[in-house]
């Protein structure tokens, strides 16, 4: 495969699947009026989940933190299955997920800045500079490729480690994490990129420290030590609303 079409793939835009159902769509006024607050409906959703909604795209891969997430999960079920009263095993999976991720983000942070040969990698694949910290990316549609953001500061690794490590104790706490799960059914064997969704409550103080390391770090190369990116929730629309908009137009 083309590494410039798996990066593609990684970094491109997200689609769902259109709205099943066929026939005409309706005419009348009941009909016009379901059809426009549907659309209403899924703005106003879009713009609440603009500050505490993520989509995460995480490569395949052996070492890969897909890889990782799958194991976690398979381990805590098989413990929770073994030993109903397990302490540990009471709390949801997606927030032993979640914790996990960076987690494991932060102990590969960690090993890469003390191992002279990884940290010579990174630098050589432009993700890291030793004097200035881990660099922002962006994808370059016409060039197809990342390049560097300039225009945002790098992190240093002590920067990094604070906002991983605050993650970490944030996620782990009760009622910070809404939803943390795969748009698909997870396997030892997946074969292409995987989108997950976090979704953060808005109720508690822990969730806004959260969404700020979250919004901190995105964009940033560290994120390439687990094969992973993520990005806000997208304003637009999905192709079924953009279709149904279009109808409503047309009435």
């Amino acid at each position: 495969t083309d590494p410039q079409d798996e990066l593609a793939q990684f970094f491109g835009e997200v689609q769902t699947e259109p709205m099943g159902g066929g026939g005409e769509p309706a005419t009348n006024g009941d009909g016009l009026l379901r059809a426009t607050t549907t659309a209403r409906h899924d703005e106003e959703i879009k713009i609440l989940k603009q500050d505490h909604s993520i989509v995460m795209f995480l490569r395949p891969g052996e070492n890969q933190m897909l890889s990782h997430l799958y194991n976690t999960a398979k381990l805590f079920k098989q413990k929770q299955q073994a030993n109903p009263t397990w302490a540990p095993g009471q709390q949801p999976l997606k927030l032993v997920m979640a914790v996990a991720m960076f987690t494991k983000l932060g102990v590969r942070l960690e090993k890469t800045c003390s191992d002279e040969a990884l940290a010579k990698k990174v630098q050589e694949l432009g993700w890291r500079d030793p004097t200035v910290g881990w660099k922002f990316q962006y994808w370059n549609n016409n060039l197809r490729c990342l390049q560097e953001d300039t225009t945002r500061t790098p992190l240093t690794d002590q920067a990094i480690a604070q906002h991983l490590k605050k993650l970490v104790e944030v996620l782990g706490q009760p009622d910070v994490v809404h939803r943390f799960a795969c748009t698909r059914r997870m396997s030892d064997t997946m074969e292409s990129t995987a989108t997950f969704l976090l979704d953060l409550t808005t109720r508690t103080p822990a969730s806004l420290e959260a969404w700020h390391s979250l919004q901190a770090l995105q964009g940033c190369t560290l994120l390439q030590l687990g094969g992973m990116a993520y990005k806000k929730e997208s304003f637009k629309p999905s192709p079924a609303i953009q279709k149904l908009k279009e109808m409503i137009r047309g009435l």
